[in-house]
């Protein structure tokens, strides 16, 4: 036992030698904390007067701690925790003296805010002795999550129609007389939306002919801010007496209002700078008369019919004749334009003649289609004529402006139904007699009116319902009354004028099958037979005496159910009662060993 006390007080010293001399090896470097204190930060600078989110900063940082005294840089430890910052880069060093309250610098620098908090931690450890610092960042903007209010979408406006720039290529010269050139035209749309399926049509000024088989030449789709371009052949006439000449061109086009697929146009002139022609006076001047000037003129046209619906296609042709006996007309160019109301369906407007001679006649023929919301009456086509005649071996220009008219009407779409006949019609008895209409035209229907002629009586036989706009609809109501049984014929007839002032009428045959009105009479009461005895009268029917006879009969069921349910009590009592009597009469009554009673007292005695 001593030996084991002895071993273990030589552990003892040892250890203690071996503690004192770690003390002794660390002495300078041990911070001694006097009265415990606690770290804190004196204060902070930053680089950055307004920190916004991911912005970076460097900030530095003095920390001092009123309980320990300095100790070496490589017992300090400092290391960043979660805070309002990433990243980051950890420098420090102790600013204290020997013997002094510890001070120290920490730099922190390539700091990343992160838009939420406002404050830098730090985990600082003094002689593994370690204390959580939280240093409040003032500069420090946190970020707010802009609102927004959802804005509910109205309703599109319509785009207004693309327009179109419509310029040419650089000419090297002006055009001179009898000169035939190849002119570029270019369409830019300087609109917000595509143009769909553009036509462009030319017409040239007086000194200048297109000779091609066709003014108008069909385009690709042209995007906004892009552009197309065409090529057309102009050609000068013999005497140019102007240098300002052109093309006027129109565009037309489809393109989408953000609401619809609608129609579009634009148009513009497109300057041809030309060398007027100089005109060579002979030295000796003749007396020469002029002949007239020969005149092209419509003589004949024809377009189907007496006129022609809206929406439909038809064919438009005109004989047109050269008014002079003389002079013959040369390279003639008749362009037709339908306007508004009609369009040139699968074919060009322009036509061209090499010759009419004096006297002759020409025939042209226009596939045309009528627009579906032209209004009645005669529509406008334009014809125009442009050509050359030689007289007295000078070669002039002429041209000629007509107008032909061709009838247009919409179609009558006025639906009446047959007036609706009740099933069961009888003499004498009001009936009513309806029939509905409908205006699916385009066009007011007016002066309706309605009559109601045969043999059956009515008090309003005419009515007059007045003038229908488009779509809409209402019921024609006739009020008649039969007078005799048997077949009841009478007509409808229905009187409007359509939208080309047409009276129009509709006739309704109507036939009823008329009965005879029965009526319940009572009649006079037969006479009584002297012999017989009259019934007796009697206020009840006979379903009601049934009924009280059935209850009379369950009254008296139950009655007699009940009554022989308390006999049978009643007697059930008696014997109950008997049989007390029967137990206590002889007052000692005994069983025997069997079991069976005995009759008294006498016998027992013996």
């Amino acid at each position: 036992m001593k030996k084991c006390m002895r071993k273990c007080f030589a552990i003892y010293l040892i250890l203690a030698v071996l503690m004192s001399m770690m003390l002794v090896g660390t002495g300078a470097a041990w911070a001694q904390n006097e009265g415990g204190g606690q770290l804190v930060a004196v204060g902070y600078t930053s680089d950055r007067s307004n920190i916004t989110k991911d912005m970076t900063v460097n900030l530095s940082i003095k920390l001092k701690h009123t309980g320990k005294q300095t100790v070496d840089d490589g017992l300090v430890d400092v290391t960043r925790l979660v805070d309002s910052f990433s990243g980051g880069k950890i420098d420090k060093a102790v600013t204290s003296g020997e013997g002094q309250t510890f001070t120290m610098d920490v730099s922190v620098s390539g700091l990343k805010y992160t838009g939420s908090g406002r404050s830098l931690k730090l985990m600082v450890g003094i002689d593994r002795d370690y204390e959580e610092i939280e240093i409040p960042i003032t500069e420090c903007k946190e970020y707010e999550e802009p609102t927004y209010e959802p804005v509910q979408p109205s309703e599109p406006d319509p785009i207004p129609a693309p327009k179109a720039i419509l310029s040419r290529n650089e000419m090297p010269s002006s055009m001179k007389s009898k000169e035939e050139r190849t002119i570029t035209v270019y369409v830019k749309n300087v609109g917000s939306t595509t143009m769909y399926n553009p036509v462009i049509s030319f017409t040239a000024s007086d000194c200048l002919m297109l000779p091609g088989t066709s003014a108008s030449m069909q385009l690709k789709n042209i995007a906004p801010g892009k552009t197309e371009s065409v090529d057309i052949q102009v050609r000068a006439l013999n005497q140019i007496t102007s240098s300002s000449q052109y093309l006027e061109a129109e565009l037309k086009f489809e393109y989408n209002n953000r609401v619809a697929d609608v129609d579009g146009s634009s148009s513009g002139r497109i300057s041809i700078p030309a060398k007027v022609t100089e005109e060579k006076k002979p030295e000796e001047e003749e007396a020469v008369t002029d002949s007239p000037v020969p005149n092209l003129i419509i003589t004949h046209f024809n377009y189907g019919g007496a006129s022609v619906a809206a929406g439909s296609a038809f064919d438009l042709s005109f004989d047109f004749v050269n008014t002079s006996s003389k002079l013959a007309a040369e390279n003639v160019v008749v362009t037709v334009e339908g306007g508004e109301g009609f369009t040139i369906k699968g074919s060009t407007n322009t036509f061209y003649f090499e010759k009419v001679k004096a006297g002759g006649k020409k025939t042209v023929s226009v596939p045309m289609k009528v627009m579906q919301t032209v209004a009645n009456g005669a529509q406008p086509v334009s014809v125009s004529f442009k050509y050359e005649y030689v007289d007295n071996k000078k070669r002039n220009a002429a041209s000629a402006d007509l107008k032909i008219t061709v009838p247009v009407y919409q179609k009558d779409r006025f639906e009446i139904a047959r007036p609706v006949v009740p099933v069961m019609v009888y003499a004498g008895e009001e009936n009513s007699i309806t029939m509905s209409y409908v205006n699916k035209g385009k066009s007011d229907i007016l002066n309706v009116e309605a009559t109601l002629e045969g043999n059956v009586d009515t008090y309003t036989p005419v009515q007059n319902i007045g003038n229908l706009e488009p779509g809409k609809s209402g019921t024609i109501a006739f009020s008649v009354t039969a007078t005799e049984a048997g077949e009841a014929e009478f007509t409808i007839k229905v009187t409007y004028e359509d939208a080309n002032g047409d009276t129009k009428t509709r006739e309704f045959p109507v036939t009823m099958a008329v009965e005879e009105m029965v009526f319940d009479d009572p009649g006079m009461e037969e006479p009584m037979d002297p012999g017989m005895e009259e019934p007796e009268k009697t206020g009840l029917r006979l379903p009601v005496i049934l009924g009280i006879a059935a209850a009379v009969i369950i009254a008296a069921i139950l009655i007699i159910r009940k009554r022989k349910k308390a006999a049978a009590l009643k007697k059930e009592a008696a014997m109950w009662d008997s049989w007390d009597d029967d137990m206590t009469g002889g007052g000692s009554g005994t069983t025997d060993a069997a079991g069976t009673a005995g009759t008294g007292s006498t016998e027992g005695k013996k």
